[in-house]
């Protein structure tokens, strides 16, 4: 029976098999609020999860819907130390982003210079800021 089945082919006819790239992409310009940011790829280190933000960043930066978001939010703090409301719903974003499924995950969020910049925020705020929205 095996040697009838043999005879197909892995692909049918007309389909092209998988592309394996010998090269990484080029690099690519995207648009944040930080300004233009060049993304590169580097076989030579560890990947991370977070590296295909900077493209969400641009989608989001391009159709504005981050600014309407935040704009659109109906929080409305009255002390002098609560966080921005930008910083708040940025941090919320990124930590789901992440595959965060606890508040106490938002902590490996707090030392990342690059993403925060990239949304227009000016830090990521703590846990508990977002716990007490």
């Amino acid at each position: 029976m095996k040697g009838a089945l043999s005879i197909y082919s892995d692909h049918l006819s007309g389909e092209q098999p998988g592309v394996v790239a010998d090269e990484p992409p080029l690099p690519a310009d995207v648009d944040s609020w930080a300004g233009t940011v060049r993304v590169e790829w580097d076989r030579e280190t560890s990947a991370t999860s977070l590296g295909q933000l900077p493209f969400f960043i641009d989608f989001l930066k391009t159709s504005g819907l981050f600014d309407g978001f935040v704009s659109d939010c109906p929080l409305a703090y009255a002390s002098p130390n609560a966080p921005k409301k930008r910083d708040l719903l940025g941090t919320a974003m990124l930590s789901m982003l992440a595959g965060h499924r606890r508040y106490a995950h938002i902590s490996a969020l707090r030392f990342d210079g690059v993403l925060p910049e990239l949304l227009g925020m000016t830090k990521v705020v703590s846990e508990d800021s977002v716990r007490r929205v």
